[in-house]
Parts: structure tokens; C-alpha cells; sequence
């Protein structure tokens, strides 16, 4: 079956009755295109370049078929040879995906092959027809866009360049793009799957710009990553400033700015305007320049815009893109997720610049094969690095996996809007968030020398554990003993112990909380440091020997997500636009609400949470939580022998020695327990919510003299037992006696 006959059936296959290209026309376009062929000797060199790109399109359908025969091989084999393995249905599905989108790209590229040809060769011969064509392309990156731009791609095993036809959701990401240079002015941000097109977009955009700089100005554009062998490598197609010199080499001649050199396979390294991480604009005076991120990225130079790939791997992200961000209005960050500590996933929750994301479920070629099938030889923190944009998932070999922030984080509005006694009322009518009164709290601390780079810091925590019987308000949940981290104070670099014991009384005075201290615990090797604390500022401190491996397992469990068939107790009710969070821990972050709120995010589909920016959003807790974990010399070792890895783990110290022992559950209170060994028809619920005047006070009057009984039992020092109980003990006499 031939290119032609192939089409015919994909038509009849694809769009039976509304086809959009008329296969007859299409057969005479492609005999006329071929019989111009001839031309090609006589071409400059990068008119040759692209009609041999567009005649390798047009006739890719011809190498499908074995393609094909290779795939159904390796079907054939896989039933053969792995029977009984439970992939092996997932195995065969991702094969068969990929014969289906092999098929359509390369139909889809043949088809756009055939209308640039057409269009390209009418304007060949004619100076006047590529006059308007270079205005048109001036007018709208949309047109240059749909008729100029390429990709070249080497996995591919039947299209090595084909045309850059891009998707509904890459079509927005350009406009996204283009307003963010140059009407908005701004920074921003986008995260995303990877192989999805955005390095290619931001490429083919740069030499638009290049090449038709907005007005009468210059366009100027530094692109960075963080190493220089991903800005470029000279025949490397991987590499950015490769990626921009094959767009440039599939250009027509009579768009090439003139004067310039370097278009060709061949140039040699001294060609003046495409050299290493260097192009430059001979007519307009634009360049495209690379360089390595470091703390001094773009200090010196001014440009239209700055391009952080891969934002995410970036050693220096922070301090590069403060340089950068003097010598620009737009820096452009893109990356995929690489956990949560570092400069990219902080600017990507912030809330202060424009972000997008390009997940994998917006591609249309991307369904759940495709997705089951990668996920057969990636780890689930590659699965969620490289795929799902899963910040908190995307660190191996993490010590606590079960920490997720949507179950985890919560605000102090939560927590004040849920549990019973959790505000305070100051003098002038505000309401202040506090732990209730009868709470049980314990604090740790872990002392460091707290130097600039944070490696070793000086860290006071604070705990606090739900008394028993405590309720949600919204899904009445019993939170009985559940332990929440509410406080957390990092002493500023070489603090001494006069301060950090002032900052600690400071903190807990509004609400008393020292002298509701059940235990206060600090690591044993600053011995002095917890002598002075108790001898001269009254905080007794007790030591705790810290070990590599002690409290992890408590600390797991506690984070645990359990009852999946209930409602967080934290999280609002359906809604028609968001759906429910189920399943629970045992252990909770409260946060200001600026730093811990939890959103619906209609991109991934998933709710979202706010990153902490300082002590108020316990940032170090939960950076450290995210990205403790076991190096790999520890793989394969046993779990109690296995040591994580002794960086960056000051405030899991003082998780793991509290976890040891946390603050018990304070019991009820007298008038609590008596309140429950009431029937449930005596209890005060069931005299607010009668109506009827003579039931109520029947109901008081039963109350009262039950309560009566029960003093009168405590009178005689008697053992005061619930009216169940009494009613068990007479029950038991009489059948004894029968």
C-alpha cells in the first residue's frame, strides 16, 4: 500500500463523511509537487534543507507498514513469552497505542507536509509574493507559526523533523507567552509533564522574535539551565541552542536576515552570527545568548526576556534568578516538579506570579495506555516528577511517603473554625487562634548553630495532642488524640541561649502554656546549653538521645492516611465544583492561613496547598519533610539499619524525639464524664434541641435529679458509677439470686 492509498483509507477510517481534505485535490497536489522536484539542485542551501524535510513527511505513510510489522512482532512475542505475568495486558496495550499514535502523527505531519509544499512553492520565484509573505508574518506569530515552524525530534523512528503543528493548549501557551513579554511585563511560571512541546514553543517563539522584533526595537533573549550542556552542545539535537539552529536551517533563504551566515550543516565555528550559545541578527541587531545559571546569571545585560529551563535543577536557583531579575521585566521559569525545596516550587505556589501548567491529559495524544505504559519501567518518584507534576512525591528514596500537604496542612481558620475552644477573644472583639485550655502541649527543641546557609539551625517546636472526646464542628469526627503541630521558632544565626529562652517565654504567654507543659525534650549533645535553660530561664528542658532511626516508625503511623471512607475532618463539604477529600492522619501542621490553603486546581485536578514562607507557615518542617530521605548507599540494607541521609534534618529531630513519646490524651474532665454517663436523652443535646416547653422540663428535671444522685454517691464516698453501669450491677444481683 502506498502514501497515497494509505491517506485514502485514513480519510475513510478517521472522517468518513466530513473529511477536511479532498483526497482527489490532494492526489493532483502531490503529482504537481513532484514533478517540480527538479528545482531542488538549484536551491540555496536551506530552501534544500526544507523541501527534502517536507518530501521526508510526505512520504513517511510509505514506512508505516514496517513499523507496524515490528510492533505486532513484539506483540506476538510478549504472549508468547510472558504468560501469567499481570503487565503483561498493559504490556500489549501500550504497543498498541503506540501503532495508533505512530499512525496519526505521522498522517498528521504527512498532511501538513502537503499544504506547506504547495504553499512554500508559490512563493518560491516570486520576490513580491515574499514581501507580503514577510508582512503577513510580521503581523501575527500565529501565521509565522502555522507555516514556519519545526521540530525535530530523534526518537522518532520514522520522522526525524516534521512540521511544529501545534495543539489547541500549545496555541494558548504562545499567546500566554507573548502577553507575558510584552503586555503584561511580568514574570512568570510554567510547570509541566515532560515531552509536552514547551522547550520547542519557547524556542520557535525566541526566533519569531528574532527574526520580527516587536515596533522599531531590539529582541534580546538569555537563555539559561543548569548546566551549559543543556544550553547547548553543537550537534546534540537535545540541546536548546541546537533546537533554535535547526528551526533556523528549516527557514526559507529569502526569510534569513540578510547578511547572515552559519545556516548550513557545514559552517564552521567561526561563522559570525551562529556560534556557541550566540546568534545574532545581522538586519535588527536581536540575539538569542546562552549561559550557565549561576549567582551572576544576566547581571551585566539587558534583555526582552530571560528563560530559566529547567528551573527545578538549578544549584543557584534562588541567587540566579535575583541577578537575572534586574536585567529583566520577564523571567520565564519551566521546569518539571523536583520536590518542594527549592526556588521553582516556591514561586510556583506563591500566588504572586502568573503560572501554567501543560499536564500530560492535555495532550491529545496522551491517554491512560500511554500513561500505564511508562509507569512499567519508571519509579513512582519518576512517575511524579516527570509526569504528574506531583511536587510532594517527586523526592526518591523519602523516609515518610505518606506525607501528603492536602491532608497534613491545615490553616488556623480550619482548626479555629472546627474545634471547640480554639479561639480566643482579645479585649477590643478580635478573634485570636490558641490551642484549647485542656489540651496537653510539649515542646522540643534541637539546638544548632543556626549559620546563614540554614544547614544547622537552632529549632524550637511545639505540640499539642487532642483531648479526649474532641469533635469536628462540620463532620462531627472524633480527633481524640490526634497530634498537631502548631508553633515552630528558628532562632536567627548564633543566637545565644538568653535569647532563644526569651523568644520561647514570648511566644507561649498569651495562653499560659508553660505551666501546661506535660514535657519539654532536647537533644542530649548540648549539654551547657540545656543546663542554662533550666537554671537561668526556667524551662526544663530534659535529654533526649538522639538516634538515627528513633521515632521514624511512630512518626509513620501518625501520618498515616486512614478512614478513607470518611471526610477529612479539616476540609469544607462537596460541592457541584469540588469534590470531597476522604481518609485522615493522625498528625496535623497548622499554619497561617496565607501559607497553608488548600485549593481545587482544575489543571491537575487535584487540590493544591499554599507553601509556607517563613516560621508562621512551619516552612523548614515541611520543606524537611518533603525531602528527608535515605541516601542510596542504604538501599537494600535492613529497615532498622537503614540511616537517612544527615542534611537538612533539624526540624525531623525534633519530630522523631517527640514522636518517641508524644503528649498523652488529656481525659475528661469530671463534669465531661458525667455529662457522657448520662443517658443519651438526659444530655443537654437533647434539651436544646426540644421545643415543647412541658418535655423540656421534664427533661431538666430527670437531668438534675440524676446529677443529685451522683453527688450524693460522691458525698458517701462511694465509687461514682454511670447509670448503665448501676442498672448492670442490679441485673447481675438478680440473676444471681434466681
Amino acid at each position: 500500500m502506498n502514501f497515497e492509498e494509505l491517506e485514502i483509507k485514513s480519510q475513510i477510517d478517521v472522517k468518513p463523511k466530513n473529511t477536511d481534505i479532498n483526497v482527489l485535490k490532494l492526489k493532483m497536489k502531490l503529482q504537481e509537487l513532484k514533478s517540480r522536484a527538479a528545482k531542488y539542485k538549484s536551491l540555496a542551501p536551506n530552501d534544500a534543507s526544507l523541501f527534502a524535510a517536507l518530501d521526508m513527511c510526505i512520504e513517511s505513510p510509505n514506512n508505516l507498514k514496517g513499523e507496524f510489522d515490528k510492533i505486532d512482532k513484539a506483540i506476538a512475542r510478549i504472549k508468547r513469552n510472558m504468560r501469567g505475568d499481570a503487565r503483561t495486558e498493559t504490556r500489549i496495550d501500550y504497543l498498541e497505542y503506540e501503532k495508533w499514535s505512530l499512525r496519526e502523527t505521522t498522517i498528521r505531519a504527512f498532511k501538513e507536509a502537503v499544504r506547506r509544499k504547495e504553499h512554500l512553492f508559490n512563493l518560491l520565484d516570486s520576490e513580491e509574493k515574499q514581501k507580503v509573505e514577510m508582512e503577513k508574518c510580521s503581523e501575527s506569530f500565529d501565521y509565522w507559526f502555522d507555516n514556519y515552524a519545526w521540530i525535530v525530534d530523534p526518537r522518532n523512528t520514522i520522522l526525524f523533523a516534521f512540521p511544529f503543528e501545534r495543539y489547541p493548549f500549545q496555541r494558548e501557551a504562545t499567546e500566554w507567552i507573548n502577553d507575558l513579554i510584552f503586555v503584561l511585563r511580568s514574570h512568570g511560571l510554567i510547570d509541566k509533564s515532560r515531552d509536552m512541546g514547551v522547550t520547542w514553543l519557547v524556542v520557535c517563539l525566541f526566533v519569531y522574535y528574532w527574526l520580527f522584533p516587536r515596533g522599531n526595537s531590539q529582541f534580546h533573549a538569555l537563555i539559561t539551565s543548569y548546566r551549559e550542556d543543556e544550553v547547548d552542545q553543537k550537534g546534540v539535537p537535545g540541546t536548546i541552542f541546537e533546537k533554535i539552529r535547526s528551526q533556523i536551517r528549516f527557514l526559507p533563504s529569502w526569510m534569513l536576515p540578510e547578511g547572515f551566515k552559519g545556516t548550513s550543516k557545514g559552517s564552521s565555528k567561526d561563522d559570525a552570527h551562529i556560534s556557541h550559545m550566540r546568534i545574532v541578527n545581522p538586519q535588527n541587531g536581536s540575539t538569542i545568548v546562552g549561559t550557565t545559571a549561576n549567582a551572576e546569571t544576566g547581571r551585566s545585560g539587558r534583555y526582552s526576556v530571560v528563560f530559566f529551563d529547567e528551573s527545578a535543577s538549578i544549584k543557584d536557583d534562588e541567587s540566579s534568578a535575583s541577578a537575572a531579575s534586574q536585567s529583566t521585566k520577564c523571567c520565564l521559569f519551566v521546569s518539571t516538579p523536583k520536590g518542594k525545596l527549592n526556588y521553582f516550587a516556591k514561586k510556583r505556589f506563591s500566588g504572586d506570579i502568573p503560572v501554567l501548567s501543560f499536564h500530560w491529559k492535555k495532550h491529545p495524544y496522551k491517554d491512560e495506555r500511554w500513561y500505564k505504559g511508562q509507569k512499567l519501567n519508571m519509579s513512582s518518584e519518576m512517575i511524579a516528577q516527570e509526569l504528574d507534576i506531583d511536587y510532594d512525591a517527586s523526592q526518591p528514596g523519602k523516609v515518610y511517603p505518606a506525607y501528603d500537604e492536602r491532608y497534613h496542612v491545615i490553616t488556623k481558620s480550619d482548626f479555629m473554625r472546627e474545634v471547640e475552644g480554639a479561639t480566643a477573644v482579645e479585649m477590643d472583639g478580635t478573634r485570636r487562634f490558641r490551642i484549647p485550655l485542656e489540651w496537653h502541649l510539649s515542646r522540643a527543641h534541637d539546638w544548632g548553630s543556626s549559620d546563614s546557609n540554614g544547614e544547622h539551625a537552632n529549632i524550637t517546636m511545639w505540640f499539642a495532642t487532642a483531648k479526649q472526646g474532641t469533635k469536628t464542628k462540620t463532620h462531627g469526627l472524633d480527633i481524640s488524640g490526634s497530634v498537631f503541630i502548631y508553633r515552630m521558632h528558628t532562632a536567627p544565626p548564633h543566637s545565644t541561649v538568653r535569647a532563644v529562652a526569651r523568644s520561647v517565654h514570648i511566644l507561649q504567654a498569651p495562653d499560659k502554656e508553660q505551666h501546661r507543659m506535660v514535657q519539654e525534650l532536647m537533644s542530649h549533645e548540648a549539654l551547657s546549653e540545656r543546663d542554662t535553660y533550666s537554671q537561668e530561664h526556667d524551662l526544663q528542658y530534659v535529654q533526649w538521645n538522639t538516634d538515627y532511626n528513633s521515632g521514624i516508625a511512630q512518626v509513620r503511623d501518625y501520618l498515616e492516611i486512614q478512614y478513607t471512607h470518611q471526610p477529612h475532618p479539616f476540609r469544607p463539604k462537596k460541592t457541584k465544583e469540588t469534590p470531597l477529600l476522604k481518609g485522615r492522619p493522625m498528625i496535623y501542621l497548622i499554619v497561617d492561613d496565607d501559607q497553608g490553603e488548600c485549593y481545587f486546581d482544575w489543571t491537575t485536578q487535584k487540590y493544591q496547598v499554599r507553601p509556607g514562607k517563613d516560621d508562621k507557615g512551619l516552612a523548614r518542617l515541611r520543606a524537611e519533610f518533603g525531602v528527608y530521605h535515605y541516601p542510596k548507599s542504604e538501599t537494600g540494607k535492613a529497615v532498622k539499619k537503614q540511616k537517612p541521609e544527615k542534611i537538612f534534618d533539624d526540624a525531623m529531630d525534633c519530630v522523631r524525639c517527640m514522636a518517641v513519646t508524644f503528649p498523652p490524651v488529656a481525659d475528661y474532665t469530671i463534669g465531661e464524664r458525667l455529662e457522657l454517663d448520662l443517658p443519651t436523652n438526659l444530655r443537654n443535646d437533647a434539651g436544646r434541641k426540644e421545643e415543647d416547653p412541658t418535655e423540656k422540663a421534664r427533661i431538666w428535671l430527670a437531668r438534675q435529679s440524676y446529677i443529685n444522685e451522683h453527688k450524693l454517691l460522691q458525698k458517701h464516698k462511694q465509687p461514682a458509677k454511670s447509670r448503665r453501669d448501676e442498672l448492670y450491677s442490679r441485673a447481675k444481683e438478680r440473676a444471681g439470686r434466681r
